[in-house]
């Protein structure tokens, strides 16, 4: 039980759990990982993970916060599902959205400007880790 249980891994925060089971069902060999942080980590060692400045595609995860260093400053995650001509993203998030009895569900998120994140989700992207 637990606020936080779900099905993509133990009960705890789990958006980034989310992220990770979604690269791993696409047949992406990465751990599932609780700290976004860790997902920049692994990126950065095994892919590759795009400045902010760069158009993301669809399946990158966009990493939200100001960096990868704690939670504090890497505190969300989602999977880009749509990339509109404007530059404009939709992503799909777990651990975003109220769901049935107080718990968090998935949601899809968007269209916003990447740039205008802050403004549109309380956080800015710090980059996208690139599957």
């Amino acid at each position: 039980g637990g606020h936080y249980c779900n099905r993509y891994g133990p009960g705890e925060e789990w958006c980034a759990l989310f992220a990770t089971w979604a690269w791993e069902r696409a047949g992406v060999p990465i751990p599932r990982y609780a700290f976004v942080g860790d997902v920049y980590a692994w990126a950065r060692a095994h892919t590759r993970v795009l400045p902010v400045t760069e158009r993301p595609s669809p399946g990158d995860l966009v990493l939200y916060g100001t960096g990868p260093a704690s939670v504090r400053t890497s505190a969300h995650i989602g999977v880009v599902a749509q990339v509109w001509p404007d530059g404009e993203i939709d992503t799909i998030e777990g651990d975003a959205g109220p769901g049935r009895r107080g718990r968090t569900a998935v949601l899809v998120n968007g269209p916003y400007l990447p740039a205008q994140s802050f403004f549109a989700n309380g956080f800015p992207i710090y980059g996208y880790a690139v599957p």
